[in-house]
């Protein structure tokens, strides 16, 4: 059925590691069968999601950092689009960090900020260990996997 649409190829539907949010070709391609559904009442589609146990926790673990350190900094993520990976030499994301308090602690924060030099070699430090203290359990995987796309469908 995809080959109607002009979708070729078994690589399946891609979505961005550890996000609901499908790489641009496969949105691409999901739209277009979308519109193809939506000529046919009868017909549906099934997605039966799965995860990568490494490469979607290190990654979830990270858009969850990503965006704490975001909307503390003061930048607006739009809904549907991947979480970006901020930018360690922007003097907003220093500020952003502070959401290791979150997760880490306001007192480990302040040991590590006195430890650490400013600048981006601090920032990228501070921001591999938010990482690496954001804890991701296999539940958490499959939830992500049971997402189900928004199709543009009437």
């Amino acid at each position: 059925m995809a080959a109607l649409v002009g979708i070729s190829g078994n690589e399946g539907v891609n979505a961005v590691l550890g996000e609901a949010v499908f790489l641009p070709q496969d949105q691409d391609n999901l739209e277009k069968f979308g519109a193809y559904l939506e000529k046919r009442p009868n017909a549906n589609l099934q997605i039966n999601g799965t995860y990568d146990p490494v490469q979607d926790k290190q990654e979830l673990a990270r858009v969850r950092a990503d965006t704490a350190i975001l909307k503390d900094a003061g930048f607006k993520l739009n809904p549907g689009e991947p979480v970006p990976v901020p930018s360690l030499s922007d003097p907003r994301v220093r500020f952003g960090l502070g959401a290791y308090a979150q997760y880490v602690g306001r007192i480990k924060l302040s040991q590590r900020l006195v430890m650490l030099p400013d600048g981006e070699a601090g920032n990228e430090q501070l921001h591999n260990e938010l990482i690496a203290a954001i804890e991701v359990s296999e539940a958490e995987l499959k939830e992500l996997a049971k997402i189900e796309p928004k199709l543009p469908m009437t």
